[in-house]
């Protein structure tokens, strides 16, 4: 057994709904020289590089991995993006990132209850 269109749209509106999510910055394992622009210009990546590393001593989402992590009926996902650059939380919310990986985390909680849906009706 599958689950219909009409109830998977349903479940992902009723998951997005109660989704008990958080979005957390983890330090970034990665350089930043060399990895956080690459313009073409090096005086213009080299200023940049130099603007983050100065930001790092003060705000944790200067150079960091990026963790959207959703709760929903005890199943628990989270999607990651690496060498990110944003000035706070707020900055990072309000692209479109993290709609995808809230999207995606949404999609793979109301993938794992059909897979349990199936396994159940066997």
């Amino acid at each position: 057994m599958t689950i219909d269109t009409t109830t998977a749209r349903q479940l992902l509106e009723q998951i997005k709904n109660e989704l008990e999510f958080e979005v957390i910055a983890h330090p970034e394992e990665t350089i930043v020289r060399g990895n956080a622009m690459a313009s073409g210009d090096d005086a213009f990546d080299a200023q940049f590089e130099a603007h983050i590393l100065a930001d790092m001593q003060w705000n944790q989402w200067a150079w960091c991995t990026i963790e959207v992590r959703g709760l929903w009926n005890s199943i628990e996902v989270s999607e990651f993006l690496g060498c990110c650059c944003y000035g706070c939380k707020k900055d990072f919310l309000a692209d479109g990132y993290f709609t995808d990986m809230f999207n995606r985390v949404v999609e793979q909680i109301a993938e794992t209850v059909e897979r349990v849906v199936v396994a159940v009706d066997r």
